[in-house]
């Protein structure tokens, strides 16, 4: 699929293509241009791809997974085993940035609950982790639910939950 470049000058010269493949099946095809000071302008990526070598549905796929309590090895070698090219970096990335995509989402969420709540319900519980004792703090209303993992259980750590999403 070939993908123009926008607003390119005139007096620039085509380079040819820079390929850009998702796993195997689509291969965009990026316009490259060179301007007369030297200035490479590429032609961009549809956005729902993000620079991303693999589509949103085996990132959802993976974290599922992941969220229903498979590790990231057993991830790996079945989407190995589906034929996929990917390696167990990369596995691990879509994970962290998956998982930093809902803490952002967990925050608005938060935020827009104190909003909107007459009165909130808080609750917490503790974990042992290695060496240290965890707390995940619950907070909640009738239309939403925030969890928060810290390594206090204490009112400043409450407080200060608070604070960040007000």
């Amino acid at each position: 699929m070939k993908v123009l470049a926008e607003n390119i000058p005139e007096d620039c010269r085509f380079k040819g293509y820079q390929n850009f493949t998702i796993q195997k099946e689509i291969t965009y095809k990026l316009e490259v241009w060179q301007a007369p000071d030297g200035k490479v302008i590429p032609a961009k990526l549809p956005l729902e791809l993000n620079g991303q070598h693999f589509r949103a549905t085996l990132k959802a796929f993976a974290t599922t997974l992941y969220a229903r309590g498979v590790t990231q090895p057993p991830i790996y070698e079945l989407l190995v085993g589906l034929g996929f090219e990917i390696s167990s970096g990369k596995v691990n990335d879509i994970l962290l940035n998956e998982a930093k995509q809902y803490a952002t989402t967990s925050e608005e969420i938060l935020t827009a609950g104190l909003e909107e709540a007459p009165f909130i319900r808080v609750d917490d519980t503790g974990a042992k982790h290695p060496q240290k004792s965890g707390y995940c703090t619950h907070i909640s209303r009738e239309f939403f639910s925030y969890y928060k993992t810290t390594f206090s259980q204490s009112r400043e750590n409450f407080l200060s939950i608070l604070r960040k999403a007000v």
